[in-house]
C-alpha cells in the first residue's frame, strides 16, 4: 500500500517511474524505486497481451504504431 501511495502523492515521483516495497523479497517494506519487469519490454509485452486475449477469449480493438 506504502508504494502506491508514494506514487500518488510523492513531489518527486514522475510519470513512468515504478515504485514497490525496498524490504525482503520486494513483499514488504518502504516504496523505494524499482526496476520494471520484463513486461515493460515491447516484444514481451505484445506476446503477454496476445496471450491473455488468447486465454480469455476476449479482443480489443487497439490501434498500433507502425
Amino acid at each position: 500500500m506504502l508504494p502506491r501511495l508514494y506514487a500518488a502523492t510523492a513531489p518527486d515521483a514522475r510519470s513512468g517511474q515504478l515504485f514497490g516495497p525496498d524490504g525482503w523479497k520486494d513483499f514488504r517494506g518502504y516504496p523505494t524505486r524499482v526496476r520494471p519487469s520484463d513486461a515493460s519490454h515491447p516484444d514481451t509485452a505484445r506476446w503477454l497481451w496476445d496471450l491473455s486475449e488468447e486465454l480469455t477469449g476476449v479482443r480489443y480493438a487497439i490501434a498500433t504504431s507502425s
